[in-house]
């Protein structure tokens, strides 16, 4: 269920340990400052750390997909194959602390994550159908990119430096997607504004990713990051054998798209073709 973990890599960029040193290398627990929080994401040893848990993601193959049957009565009604895929651009990134209490445990810390460009390229889509009154029909490469993806995460740690349930909190930005489907409705100019639309949509879909992962579904994500920031900590006691199980990300993949049919108010549906 490889894909399914890709998706959701961007949720659960934390796996890492959540610990402090001061500039003689010992831990410190006692207190959490902000110089100390600054110098713990500043140091290259935690970029370099960082880039070794992305490092089985910088550049995931997925042969093929099965064909998805998308119907949403006269909004869309669209079949699309899509074939030698390439995942790039997870093991470049910046890191960096944005604010931390200066109080003693427990302390309030948020960082971010910005990638400059993650894309999913094709080698080869086919497609049939429409989208509002544009036909939606070609073959050939298509790309799908996020420019400047800024990953936003706060969350408390207690005094034997675990992060606290309940704690999270996210924050999404996305300032350009990009869709390019080659050779879209050829012989028409159909094809480039059907582009430009399917790229405006972005903003939205993480605007709304964004109100998903701070309401309805916290709970569980919730879970799911602290989870992992536990389990790879060595001074937290708090450990899950396996916090990335596939059904565990599986159901909640299934709900966020659920959740997006919602919003769009019309009864839709998505199928795996037989």
């Amino acid at each position: 269920m490889g894909l399914a973990k890709t998706l959701l890599v961007f949720l659960i960029f934390t796996a890492f340990p959540v610990t402090f040193a001061n500039s003689d290398g010992q831990t410190q627990n006692d207190e959490l400052n902000v110089a100390n929080v600054q110098a713990y994401f500043n140091d290259e040893r935690i970029k370099n750390a960082f880039e070794a848990e992305f490092e089985p993601y910088a550049g995931i193959y997925i042969p093929a997909l099965p064909v998805y049957n998308v119907d949403f009565g006269d909004l869309a009604s669209i079949s699309l194959s899509l074939a030698k895929l390439n995942l790039v651009g997870l093991d470049n990134f910046n890191i960096s602390a944005l604010n931390a209490s200066s109080n003693l445990p427990p302390a309030n810390i948020e960082i971010e994550l910005i990638f400059p460009r993650i894309a999913l390229e094709v080698g080869f889509y086919s497609s049939g159908g429409h989208i509002l009154n544009l036909p939606f029909n070609g073959k050939g490469s298509l790309l799908l990119a996020l420019h400047k993806l800024a990953i936003k995460l706060s969350f408390r740690i207690n005094v034997i430096t675990c992060v606290m349930r309940d704690s999270t909190a996210y924050k999404l930005d996305l300032p350009r997607f990009e869709v390019e489907f080659s050779n879209m409705n050829p012989g028409t100019d159909l094809g480039q504004l059907l582009n430009i639309v399917l790229s405006s949509f972005g903003t939205d879909i993480f605007d709304y990713l964004e109100v998903l992962l701070n309401g309805e579904f916290h709970e569980t994500i919730d879970q799911i990051v602290v989870d992992i920031i536990n389990s790879n900590n060595p001074v937290c006691p708090l450990k899950r054998d396996n916090p990335l199980d596939d059904e565990r990300i599986n159901e909640y993949l299934n709900d966020i798209f659920q959740h997006y049919l919602q919003a769009f108010r019309v009864p839709g549906r998505v199928r795996h073709a037989n």
